[in-house]
């Protein structure tokens, strides 16, 4: 047998979308076998692995719930980007403290000629 574990055929046991159990050849794209429980899928693989050499069998492990909640928070932070990225400690922009003197605007203004002064009641 050979000791290199890359090598040979792998054989998968995950389970898919409908909560059913695929046996999955990797290269091939569609499943070998579909089963209602793990344990029956595992037997399955297990009697592939055991009638090809080199072959070997890998299971995915069924996610926890705090797994779950945390991948479901990574994706919501990932899709609130980038609102969700922490403050740059030097983000390049200036503050301006006190605004600069300016002119008034009246008489900067390019149409200053036509700006009537407003009339005061007396």
């Amino acid at each position: 047998m050979n000791s290199d574990p890359t090598s040979g055929i792998l054989i998968q046991v995950r389970q898919n979308h409908a909560a059913q159990w695929e046996v999955n050849q990797t290269g091939v794209q569609t499943p070998l076998a579909s089963f209602e429980t793990k344990e029956l899928a595992v037997e399955y693989a297990t009697g592939i692995v055991d009638s090809i050499p080199d072959a070997r069998i890998e299971i995915a492990v069924e996610p926890s719930q705090q797994q779950i909640e945390e991948t479901l928070l990574d994706d919501v932070l990932e899709m609130s980007f980038p609102s969700s990225d922490p403050i740059s400690v030097n983000s390049g922009i200036s503050r301006i403290e006190v605004a600069p003197e300016m002119v008034d605007a009246g008489i900067d203004h390019q149409n200053s000629q036509r700006i009537v002064p407003a009339k005061t009641e007396e």
